[in-house]
């Protein structure tokens, strides 16, 4: 019985081993077109061809990746400097006012000043010139936390408050 089905049969059987069979060379045919056509690109991309040794994906990588742990460095030094000026900025002049004013009727021209500049702590000198017929004169008084142990002009202290209110960050009123 068995091999009367055999005999019977021995043709689809054929057939259908002869079909598996071209299609599986068929795939393994177009496996390999696609394992060279990856292989092509891995090593054009890897600098395996002599002639292209500028495509060579590994050490472009690795000298991009040197170069991001130099700007990582380059950053962390920037981040540390503006550490040290953050720290520094209350004692550097920050704030300056000034008032330019005539104090003489028959002399024009405003030709008298009155600067202030303070730094982050309002601690700071006012500086004042007077320009007159005899000569010029320049007047400094010392500034701590915003006062003065000298008596200020009135000029000197609107030169005070502009500077004060010249602060970085401080909201100007608009007039």
């Amino acid at each position: 019985m068995n091999n009367e089905w055999l005999n019977q049969n021995l043709m689809f059987i054929l057939f259908v081993l002869s079909f598996v069979t071209v299609v599986s060379l068929i795939l393994a045919v177009y496996a390999v077109s696609k394992y060279n056509s990856l292989k092509q690109r891995y090593e054009f991309f890897m600098g395996a061809n002599r002639k292209r040794a500028d495509h060579n994906m590994e050490a472009m990588l690795k000298e991009y990746l040197n170069t991001v742990r130099e700007v990582e460095k380059d950053v962390e030094e920037v981040r540390q400097d503006m550490i040290k000026l953050i720290a520094n900025m209350d004692n550097c002049v920050q704030k300056v006012g000034i008032v330019r004013y005539n104090p003489y009727e028959e002399m024009g021209g405003n030709l008298c000043y009155a600067v202030a500049l303070l730094d982050g702590n309002d601690n700071g000198v006012v500086l004042n010139g007077i320009y007159g017929k005899t000569g010029c004169f320049t007047y400094a008084k010392p500034i701590e936390a915003g006062t003065s142990t000298y008596v200020l002009s009135a000029e000197e202290i609107e030169a005070l408050d502009r500077a004060e209110d010249s602060a970085f960050g401080k909201d100007k009123e608009e007039d």
